[in-house]
């Protein structure tokens, strides 16, 4: 009986490195991470500095002023609109909120409101 419990346990030998659970929950854990750090630096990363680059300004062509295209019997067009930077847009939406601040309230509950 001695020597059958002795040959067992020679058969038995270790399993390999890769089938060993603890080796197996650290690649499990590795690959997560690094599939999250992919999707980080791959698409959320991306996303981010999209949304936070400002767009550079357009240059008006050669010339100056506006170009007007008119075909036919047409009206010539409004010109268009002076391009505003964003300290005159952020002080114009002040002056806005200052002079009717119920119209503000109202255009804030109407987008408040549109998203749900």
């Amino acid at each position: 009986s001695a020597s059958w419990k002795d040959e067992a346990l020679a058969d038995a030998e270790a399993p390999p490195l890769w089938e060993q659970p603890a080796v197996q929950n650290l690649a499990r854990s590795a690959v997560g991470v690094l599939l999250g750090l992919a999707v980080i630096f791959g698409l959320v990363r991306p996303m981010v500095r999209s949304l936070t680059t400002v767009a550079p300004a357009r240059a008006l062509p050669a010339g100056g002023g506006t170009i007007n295209v008119m075909a036919g019997d047409e009206e010539p067009a409004a010109p268009a609109p002076p391009v505003l930077s964003y300290e005159d847009k952020v002080s114009a939406v002040r002056q806005i909120a200052n002079d009717d601040p119920a119209r503000v309230a109202q255009v804030v509950r109407e987008w408040v409101g549109g998203n749900s």
